[in-house]
């Protein structure tokens, strides 16, 4: 008979090990839930099906998941060390059925999560428009039009606080409405009205600075920018043209030149066969928000069957661009004052705001004609690229809203609660919009390999020299 002290030894033993599976399961779970979608194909499938145990058909999936992350060992660091460890846990240990039983069916959860073909916010790996506030040395603003934030501020919090694994930073290459920026300046500070408008080049490179200067762990910092395509089909700067640029967003803004921009921003004929040149610029990476300016009934009315067949020929992602959600979420749904912290109407009024203005906050995705019209286009392996043109955030630095957009203008900071609490907030609105977007997904027929967002790091580098 055993020893009452080696029985309490033998049930602390398996205590600890128990212990040992749930935290390194824990630690597992969240990449299986972000990256199990990139690697269940058919013949994973077959396989996981064809194993015989459940033990068995769980360090398939560890092991399946592992040589997904050797392909890139430096971006895939801390996920590869921790795949590993389970799996050398799992050969130590012997794993108690009921642990077995438990896990297996969290990871069919997943599993039938994905066979049902829902793209969930997890899956987003990166934004490729956002903008900075980073200023030339001589100039003592930072242009005319730029974002709100430092470079670094923006690279702490999408590393730190949203788990990212890439940014593109995009500034413009020139102002987009110079003449209300010049008549701006010329009355707030006339010295410097013409460097500040007409600043060329030199910011772009002043935010390349501030991005080599930093360290970056774990996320891939890409050297963007955000080109004017002018009205003869011309970008505005030989920039792109630099093996130092990584990601070139190619935008339409018709206030460059309102003469000449008269014709063909309420001409869906004319403003298709920009569109086209700009996406058949061997540079391009991301035509970008398509219609912006326009005149209402322009967008549906382009012609999307030659837009959607350049932009497949010429390896172009088509933007669908949440900045008009994104400032409704922070401005309206995240003020405090309007919807206290104990005021759930925040969620009926954003879903109505959705609802009633898809095409406003959807924008391509909004509308069901440009769906219909790029249905059969997805299924051909047209890439959209899903991005917020991010230009503020209330999550970074103090909290509080700074000197913002072109026209320097200051807003009241009414949500001065703490941190987590507009954090539940935000991931709540997330949440419905992800729901909003999953049923636009479903309409058009998008799976994730034809939203470049979702790519690892690896992955996007080729699509962007136009390797894949």
């Amino acid at each position: 008979m055993a020893k009452s002290e080696d029985i309490v030894r033998l049930v602390n033993a398996e205590s600890a090990q128990e212990s040992g599976l749930r935290s390194h399961w824990y630690d597992v779970l969240k990449h299986i839930k972000k990256d199990l979608a990139y690697i269940w194909d058919k013949d994973v499938k077959r396989d996981f099906e064809a194993m015989r145990g459940e033990l068995n058909q769980i360090k398939h999936i560890l092991t399946q998941l592992s040589s997904y992350y050797k392909t890139n060992r430096k971006a895939f660091r801390k996920e590869l060390k921790e795949v590993n460890s389970l799996l050398s846990y799992l050969e130590e240990v012997k794993a108690s059925k009921k642990w077995v039983r438990g896990t297996h069916a969290g990871l069919q959860r997943i599993i039938d999560y994905i066979e049902k073909d829902k793209i969930s916010l997890r899956q987003y790996r990166g934004d490729l428009h956002v903008h900075s506030s980073e200023k030339v040395d001589n100039i003592p603003v930072s242009g005319s039009n730029p974002g709100a934030l430092t470079v670094a501020e923006m690279v702490k919090y999408f590393r730190t606080r949203m788990g990212q694994k890439f940014v593109a930073f995009t500034d413009y290459s020139r102002d987009a409405n110079p003449k209300a920026a010049m008549d701006y300046w010329v009355h707030e500070r006339p010295d410097i009205a013409k460097e500040v408008v007409d600043y060329d080049d030199k910011r772009i490179e002043a935010v390349y600075k501030s991005i080599d200067k930093i360290q970056r762990p774990g996320l891939e910092v890409f050297k963007g920018i955000e080109v004017n395509l002018l009205w003869d089909g011309r970008f505005d700067t030989n920039l792109p043209a630099s093996p130092e640029v990584r990601c070139v967003n190619c935008s339409i803004h018709p206030n460059i030149n309102r003469v000449r921009f008269a014709k063909i921003r309420r001409s869906p004929g004319l403003y298709t066969n920009l569109a086209i040149l700009g996406i058949q610029n061997p540079l391009t990476n991301i035509i970008c928000h398509l219609g912006f300016s326009c005149n209402e009934g322009v967008v549906e009315n382009l012609d999307w069957d030659r837009i959607c067949t350049a932009a497949i020929n010429y390896k172009v992602a088509i933007e669908n661009n949440l900045h008009p959600l994104v400032k409704l979420i922070f401005d309206k749904i995240m003020d405090f004052e309007k919807y206290p912290a104990d005021d759930p109407g925040y969620k009926k009024d954003l879903i109505k705001e959705i609802k009633d203005n898809p095409s406003t906050y959807l924008r391509l995705l909004g509308s069901p004609v440009i769906r219909k019209k790029m249905k059969k286009y997805f299924r051909q392996g047209l890439k959209l690229a899903i991005n917020t043109d991010l230009k503020w955030n209330p999550f970074i630095g103090d909290g509080k809203l700074r000197k913002q957009g072109r026209f320097r203008r200051f807003r009241d900071v009414k949500n001065n609660q703490n941190f987590r609490i507009k954090r539940i907030r935000f991931l709540v609105c997330l949440k419905i919009v992800e729901k909003e977007l999953q049923k636009a997904f479903k309409s058009a027929g998008i799976n994730l390999d034809n939203i470049i967002n979702s790519y690892p790091p690896n992955k996007l580098a080729l699509f962007l020299k136009k390797k894949l």
